[in-house]
This record gives structure tokens, sequence and C-alpha cells, in this order.
């Protein structure tokens, strides 16, 4: 059997494929609004990007540095994170605490360290993360405990929400309304990009 694993490696050595997202135009706010999927929206912005991605996979570390300098270049575009921790209990754990983190209003700079710890996601690693990003502890895991039910749930609808889409592996990407498979590099992320600008609406095709 082809593992999850395999099949991120083969699709992320670039962007193999683009395509018309899959989901049905009522499922797209579910997608794209879910409310405590951790988002960076600066102001005006006219494209969203929904990341699918799994702290443990390298590609995801790949296309996180390339979304950092999208966003530097343009301050227009929006990013909508769905964990999809397919790598086990560790990817899974990592993910609870990124999103929990967002009630500390840190989860920018907690996602960027997780990312920087290059797949290793020890408890020991997980605590040096959240305390050079500036997160108490503590308090991150009094907030994972009472948001527990909220955060399964999310990440419930981000593994259905993939499924969906016909991601089988990390990172999956929607950039506007297209389905992107793999890790593109900046200068196609960013064609990406412009072809979302240029599409007449922000929802899929019925």
């Amino acid at each position: 059997m082809i593992t999850r694993l395999y099949l991120s490696a083969v699709l992320a050595t670039s962007l193999i494929s683009a395509s018309p997202a899959s989901a049905s135009p009522a499922a797209w706010p579910e997608i794209t609004e879910e409310a405590l999927a951790p988002k960076m929206a600066p102001a005006g912005h006219d494209v969203t990007i929904v990341v699918f991605s799994d702290y443990r996979c390298p590609y995801c570390m790949r296309l996180h540095a390339v979304l950092q300098q999208a966003m530097q270049r343009d301050h227009k575009v929006r990013i909508v994170y769905r964990d999809w921790p397919i790598f086990g209990e560790a990817s899974a754990r990592a993910a609870r605490l990124a999103i929990a983190s967002q009630f500390q209003h840190k989860y920018e700079a907690f996602n960027n360290t997780l990312f920087a710890l290059s797949g290793h996601l020890d408890d020991a690693s997980l605590r040096l993360a959240a305390r050079q990003a500036g997160v108490n502890w503590g308090q991150l895991q009094r907030d994972l405990a009472l948001h527990d039910r909220q955060i399964a749930r999310l990440m419930g609808r981000s593994d259905a929400a993939a499924k969906t889409l016909g991601f089988e592996g990390t990172p999956g990407l929607l950039v506007g309304t297209t389905r992107a498979f793999g890790a593109p590099d900046l200068a196609e992320l960013e064609e990406l990009i412009r072809q979302a600008r240029n599409q007449p609406s922000s929802k899929p095709a019925a």
C-alpha cells in the first residue's frame, strides 16, 4: 500500500497539478470561513489561500517559507490554516497546541516556531517552541482542556474537507477556487494568486 508519507513526498516535490476545487458551493464557507481555523488576514485582502498541512511534513515546512515570502510581497493575500495531522499522534498534538495558542493571540509566532522544529515534536521541543514564541505553557494546557471539544471538531472538519477536495497527502492548497497538490515555489504560487484574482467568483462552480 502506498502510504500518505510517500504520497506527500511525491506530490510536493514541486507544484505537480492544479485544478478547479471539487467542493460544492454550499460547502465552500465551511472550508474558507471556519471560525476557529487560524487565519492571517490583512485588511483589504482579495485572495484566500487555504492550507492543509502537517507539522511533521518536510514539504509543508518548505511551503510555509514560500507562503511567508508571498505574504511579504503581496499584502492582499489571506491564509487560512487547516491542520491535517496525517503523520500520527505527535503531529496531532502539535496541531492541537497550535490551535489553542490562538487564545493567547500567539498563533503566528507559535506556528512559525513549530515549522522551524523540522518535524521533531517531542514534549521538550514543543515546550521550547512555546517559550520561544512567547506562549505561556500552563495557560496553553488550560486552554487546550477548556476548548478540547471545539478543537477536536475543527480538526475533524478539516480532515473531512481535505478528503472532500481529493487531497491524498500534505501539503494541499486552495488558492481562490483552484485546488493545488504539493508545494509550489514562489513563482508558481504567485501565478496561482494572479489567476485567483482573475476568477469571476470566490465560490466554485456548481
